[in-house]
């Protein structure tokens, strides 16, 4: 048996004079003998006793992962050094961190300072318009906002967007198009509504074809479109105007003797409707079509 050769051979000479090897081995035969595990075993190397066997691997223990926090999100806002670049470059950051593909109209925009912001059908999602909104200059002039045909963002992405729109260039904002976003929903509706009333003063054209409004908040919309002094052009078309709502709505809408014109189209009318509007037409009012 090769442990008994191995005792008598180093017998010869006291354990304490044994080579490291000659005595690493006859402790890894006497283990093997005592638990019976032959040679090669799946578990020999987990309960080996011979450290030189089984090196042991550094413990690396994982830092805990900062709270997350969205790079658009008021909480990343108060990182030093976020808010002070420039625009274009904290796009790119913003993107980099989120992981998005910058946009090629984004990038002209905020490098250029363009006094309008054209994003008509470029398939943006939320976290695109969430990036822009983050690095939206904080100076300039903004005429024109052109968000029309972007039938993925919702709320969650049109609501902050504007409200940024609003608070830096809303006196000098005179053009602004949502056309065709087909799931923005009650909550920009009722934030439009609130910026027609309010700091929106200087808007002349508005355009929400395709999106659709409640029966709770048309009639405050309209409200808000009637007592507007800048609008000249407005656009309602496939809104969800219904027969029972035409009657409330349509008097407002067109009593504004500013409007020239006026977009209705695709909208549920019965013979009732049309009689409200021509008569509403007939007082005064000044749209051309």
């Amino acid at each position: 048996e090769p442990l008994r050769a191995i005792k008598q051979m180093a017998s010869e000479e006291p354990s304490s004079k044994w080579q490291p090897g000659t005595e690493n081995w006859v402790q890894l035969r006497n283990w093997r003998a005592e638990k019976g595990t032959a040679f090669g075993g799946e578990n020999t190397m987990l309960a080996c006793p011979l450290t030189f066997l089984k090196p042991e691997m550094p413990q690396v223990k994982p830092s805990p992962l900062p709270e997350f926090h969205r790079p658009w999100s008021a909480e990343r806002g108060k990182q030093p050094g976020l808010n002070h670049l420039p625009p274009l470059q904290r796009y790119a950051k913003v993107c980099m961190d989120c992981g998005l593909q910058p946009q090629q109209a984004v990038v002209s925009f905020l490098g250029r300072q363009l006094p309008f912001l054209d994003l008509r059908s470029l398939a943006f999602s939320d976290e695109d318009f969430l990036a822009l909104t983050a690095a939206f200059p904080d100076t300039g002039v903004l005429e024109q906002l052109d968000l029309g045909d972007n039938s993925k963002i919702s709320d969650r992405s049109a609501c902050p967007l504007l409200q940024i729109v609003a608070a830096r260039y809303a006196d000098k904002l005179q053009a602004l198009r949502l056309d065709r976003c087909i799931h923005i929903g009650r909550k920009c509706i009722q934030l439009l509504t609130r910026l027609i009333h309010g700091p929106m003063a200087s808007l002349k054209r508005l355009d929400i074809s395709g999106v659709y409004v409640s029966v709770c908040d048309y009639q405050k919309l309209a409200n808000a479109i009637e007592r507007h002094e800048q609008l000249r052009e407005v656009s309602l078309a496939r809104t969800g105007i219904s027969p029972d709502l035409s009657t409330k709505v349509l008097p407002n809408l067109v009593r504004n003797s500013r409007i020239l014109k006026m977009d209705l189209g695709y909208n549920h009318f019965d013979p009732e409707a049309f009689s409200v509007l021509g008569n509403s037409l007939l007082k005064g009012s000044q749209v051309e079509y």
